[in-house]
């Protein structure tokens, strides 16, 4: 037997104006969750003492401390997003400082890496 169709369906303007309206919601991560990523973009353990890496909290997500940036140029910085764990690359042009304490200015500024997921 075929399956219904939803071709003949109409919603009603008010509905899809609600629908359209709405933000999307991705489920958030734990600080769990955002330890894995760091270990797969890093591919160090966080107790490495020369390589290994440390969360830092803040309200959208992780800042990672990685120690083994120390001393070397061209230092950027990673965080994972709180919700659904997207990671952005920023350059040192834009310190951690800000990062954490203006995420929402600086997000835009970067990188997501593409067709990678974590």
């Amino acid at each position: 037997m075929p399956e219904p169709s939803n071709a003949g369906r109409q919603v009603a303007p008010a509905q899809l104006a609600e629908r359209l309206a709405r933000p999307v919601r991705h489920p958030m991560i734990s600080a769990a969750q955002a330890a894995v990523r760091a270990r797969a973009i890093l591919e160090y353990p966080a107790g490495d003492p020369d390589n290994g890496w440390e969360l830092e909290e803040f309200p959208q997500g992780w800042l990672v401390h990685w120690r083994g940036w120390k001393g070397k140029p061209g230092q950027f910085s990673v965080v994972i997003e709180r919700e659904a764990g997207l990671v952005r690359y920023f350059t040192a042009f834009i310190p951690p400082q800000a990062i954490t304490a203006g995420y929402e200015a600086v997000r835009e500024l970067g990188q997501a890496p593409a067709g990678r997921s974590y």
